[in-house]
């Protein structure tokens, strides 16, 4: 069959998908049956009449997709112009140009399933809209494609060369311009898939869509094109794509000062001596070190890049032909260049050029340099363990643990946490703990024990026993080594106090959005991948403050049947305190959810904030009987470096009264014993402490840590309420998620816009945490912040009445003279005072017990007096001091009484 260029090509329908690949280039066509491998019939045509039969033969068997990209030549010899099984396709590093570009837009729907036609029009309609947007840019006009379930944008560009060494900026360039793409128009039902990798694999157009089983409302169609085909080269789409300046995952060492610090990893504060040598001695390294000539010597001597990035990557290049071949020597060096420019790109920059220079060596020079370094990576260092002292090997040992931890620091912050099988490794307080990715949770932070410790040091060097009169043994590392880097972890390792899954604000105010370790904030952010937030707006308007609001307080909190407005108001407080727990220095208090019966919805909004400020639902933990117990269990909690920490069901039967929560509660950092150990951990503090219960008696002592979020449906069985505004809540919440985040950013920025006021309320231990959310709440228009302390206050200090009842009768009848305990029972018991102290046993009795609360109590204030205790030679004497502050009010009071009542 003969296709012209521009024709429409037809078997049983057409085919236009294929003309978007330029002629006689190879097209790589796949057929499923489902996911196992055996199903999977791979084909590579350079003959356009085999690849129409082909996938007209396929289409209605299975799913037949074809590659973006063209495929090399040399893969036809794998399957010529034919479909056969093969294990896989082609790699990305097997792809050598760029010809188009694809946005694939899916509406939202369940898994292996067709769309609806409702679906369908929503995917299209998206498609519209980002067509019609990029024409308004400037960009020419894509060929939309109806898939079958969803709609394809094709981008035809001039043919690109994909250079070997540029792969990764390439595709990191298509990665940014997609995710712009989705950040504008991803939502209301439709998901935008990532495409950006080069071996990428998309629907043929003209081909049955078989996906699930097809129903009535669900059925299988004929993908089609929407347009009709003209291809038109978008030469002002790539020049965009080339030009696009991408955000550089630095780390601290990019944003201090040049000459200030140098990054964590293994880079010397000078440059060897060998590197040294080789500048002073060869001019044309000297020069290209210093960015004064006027071509940067590339491959063979080829002119490669004059950029500060193609300067850095010359240095290396010629420094490893020269025969440096340490990665950290060629860091190094990068780092002391005199423009700077690397050591503003940051860590992950200077190692990936470092990296790319020595393949390239390599790959120039594979006699010479391919025995001394492998191109797969950099060689292990080798470590002697024999015939030396420990302190050396333990040296040696630590700049490789620190060399490859940061390795594979990069490749999480690239990747995620979940992207290998070894852990990141960091300090939190004094231990050494790991990131780990539990399947299905967010990623948390777990003490490292010598055995992990152990398998580390195995994997990232090369231990070795070496003899005058033998060739080296293989040999394990000392378990003193491992034993060393647990005790003394030293400043290579980062140090980080939590992990989080959602943009907050740091210490100045500035939003964090970047995956990764912030080392000044020590906090290790791993983006949400299922959650999109938009664009914050640096000044939010009134309008936006007022829908941001609306939307917690009308949508998210509505259907709580709060006691009052300061019960609602500290439910939005305990929202909003992740995003800005970097922002409060010191302690933030206790958020008692507290109602009068079971099912009042006390787990449910706890459960509710959790979801918005982590991603999941709350791991609520109860509190232990024993206080030995509750101190383990709040270093166990503490130790994961979780946002937020919720201690479920305060039995109300109990006082809750424990020193270990009353402690935790004003330390910013905590200090406990590690079960079965007399070692001493110091975690950091820096979670949402909640605590949930039905009418919970707490302390005094506890009461004024906390503040209190009182739920009362004023239902008998409040669990069987109905008519609710978003029913049921959690699945909306997850649904929204994204605009719930925004809207709690909308609200902190908007305070941050206007300078950051600090609010009127005060709360003593927490001066600061008072001030900042209640300056948040006044900006954002939600009252009653702090308001129901003194109710709270009273229904903890259930003794203080009958104290101040016992102190008002005693002055009333003694003044300030002193009684003894003997004495005074018998004045309580003639006015039947401090009933609950003395309690109901014989006289001795009550007066021993009457004695210890006294004790308890002394220079205590209850209504203006204050209870102090002298001895004598025949015991101790108590009496009673009024405060002179309070005489004074009651003398002036009394004084204003008398001006007008001639009685007096």
């Amino acid at each position: 069959m003969h296709v012209a260029r521009g024709e429409r090509r037809s078997v049983s329908c057409p085919l236009n998908v294929s003309i978007i690949i330029p002629s006689r280039s190879r097209w790589a066509v796949r057929r499923r049956r489902g996911l196992s491998p055996p199903s999977l019939r791979i084909g590579y045509f350079d003959s356009e009449e085999s690849f129409v039969r082909a996938c007209a033969e396929a289409s209605g068997t299975g799913q037949v997709y074809v590659g973006i990209q063209p495929r090399p030549v040399a893969l036809l010899a794998q399957a010529n112009n034919e479909l056969r099984r093969l294990k896989h396709g082609a790699r990305d590093d097997e792809i050598e140009t760029l010809t188009a570009l694809v946005i694939d837009i899916d509406p939202v729907r369940p898994k292996d399933t067709a769309s609806t036609e409702a679906e369908l029009d929503r995917a299209i309609a998206c498609g519209d809209r980002i067509s019609d947007w990029l024409v308004r840019s400037g960009f020419e006009r894509p060929v939309r494609n109806m898939s079958g379930n969803g709609c394809q944008l094709w981008f035809a560009v001039p043919a690109f060369r994909i250079m070997p060494l540029r792969r990764d900026h390439m595709r990191n360039r298509l990665k940014a311009f997609e995710a712009r793409i989705r950040e504008k128009f991803q939502g209301d039902g439709v998901a935008i898939d990532s495409i950006y990798n080069f071996s990428r694999i998309i629907k043929v157009i003209g081909t049955l869509s078989v996906k699930g089983e097809p129903t009535a409302e669900r059925p299988h169609r004929l993908s089609r094109s929407l347009d009709p085909f003209r291809r038109r080269e978008d030469a002002v789409l790539l020049e965009s794509l080339l030009l696009m300046p991408l955000e550089e995952r630095a780390s601290s060492a990019s944003v201090m000062s040049h000459a200030t610090k140098a990054p964590a990893f293994a880079i010397a504060p000078q440059i060897s001596s060998r590197v040294r040598g080789l500048l002073d001695t060869k001019v044309r390294l000297r020069a290209l070190f210093e960015g004064r000539g006027k071509t940067a010597i590339g491959l063979n001597g080829k002119p490669l890049d004059t950029s500060s990035s193609g300067y850095d990557f010359s240095v290396a290049f010629k420094l490893a032909l020269l025969g440096v071949i340490d990665p950290n020597e060629l860091a190094t060096a990068l780092w002391h260049r005199p423009d700077g420019h690397a050591r503003a790109k940051g860590e992950a920059y200077i190692r990936r050029t470092a990296q790319e220079a020595l393949e390239a060596a390599v790959s120039a020079c594979p006699q010479r340099l391919g025995s001394v370094y492998s191109p797969g990576g950099p060689q292990l260092p080798q470590i002697r363990t024999n015939g030396r002292q420990l302190r050396e090997i333990i040296a040696e040992a630590r700049s490789a643990f620190a060399t490859a931890n940061q390795t594979r620091l990069d490749v999480a912050t690239e990747h995620g946490a979940g992207a290998q099988d070894l852990p990141v490794v960091f300090v939190q307080g004094n231990v050494v703990v790991a990131l780990s990715h539990p399947a299905k949770a967010p990623p948390e932070l777990a003490s490292v024990p010598e055995t992990t410790m152990f398998g580390l040091l195995t994997r990232d060097a090369d231990w070795l026993q070496i003899y005058d009169d033998a060739p080296p043994m293989p040999t394990y590392p000392p378990k003193e080594v491992a034993r060393d880097l647990l005790a003394f972890p030293g400043s290579e390792i980062p140090r980080v106090d939590a992990v989080i899954t959602t943009p907050t604000f740091g210490q100045d105010g500035t939003l964090l959005t970047a995956s990764g370790l912030h080392r000044e904030e020590q906090l290790w952010l791993e983006p949400d991948p299922t959650l999109h937030v938009l664009e914050v707006p640096a000044l939010p308007s009134a309008e936006e403050v007022r829908a941001a609001r609306d939307l917690i307080v009308n949508d998210l909190l509505v259907d709580f049947p709060f006691l009052g407005q300061p019960d609602r108001a500290h439910a939005v407080a305990a929202l909003l305190l992740p995003f800005v727990r970097r922002m409060i220095f010191g302690c933030t208090p206790l958020h008692m959810v507290e109602a009068p019966n079971a099912g009042s919805g006390k787990g449910l909004l706890c459960h509710l904030i959790s979801i918005v400020t982590t991603g999941k639902g709350m791991d609520g933990c109860t509190l232990p009987g024993h206080e030995e117990e509750v101190r383990k269990s709040l270093t166990a909690e503490l130790a994961k470096g979780c946002p937020i920490i919720v201690l479920d069901n305060a039995q109300e039967r109990t006082m809750l009264d424990s020193a270990a929560l009353a402690s935790v509660l004003t330390a910013p950092t905590w200090r406990s014993r590690i079960l079965g150990k007399s070692e001493i951990v110091i975690l950091p503090n820096w979670a949402l402490w909640m605590l949930t219960g039905n009418n919970p008696r707490i302390s005094t002592e506890l009461s004024r840590r906390c503040v209190r979020i009182r739920i009362d449906p004023k239902q008998e069985q409040a669990w069987r309420r109905s008519g609710f505004k978003h029913d049921p809540i959690i699945p909306w919440a997850y649904e929204r998620r994204g605009e719930l985040v925004h809207a709690a950013l909308v609200l902190v920025q908007a305070w941050i816009a206007v300078g950051k006021p600090r609010g009127t309320e005060r709360l003593g231990s927490f001066e600061h945490w008072a001030a900042v959310m209640s300056g948040i709440l006044q900006v954002a228009g939600v009252p009653g912040f702090l308001g129901n302390l003194d109710a709270m206050y009273a229904e903890a200090d259930s003794d203080g009445e009958h104290w101040k009842e016992f102190f008002t009768a005693w002055w009333e009848a003694f003044q300030d003279e002193g009684k003894r305990v003997s004495e005074l029972n018998a004045f309580c018991e003639e006015r039947g005072l401090l009933d609950p102290m003395r309690g109901s046993g014989n006289t001795r009795a009550q007066e021993t017990r009457l004695g210890r609360a006294l004790q308890t109590a002394r220079d205590r204030m209850y209504g203006g007096l204050r209870l102090t205790v002298q001895r004598t030679g025949r015991g101790r004497r108590y009496s009673l001091v009024r405060n002179a502050v309070q005489a004074q009010v009651m003398l002036s009071a009394a004084a204003q009484q008398a001006e007008i009542d001639p009685w007096l």
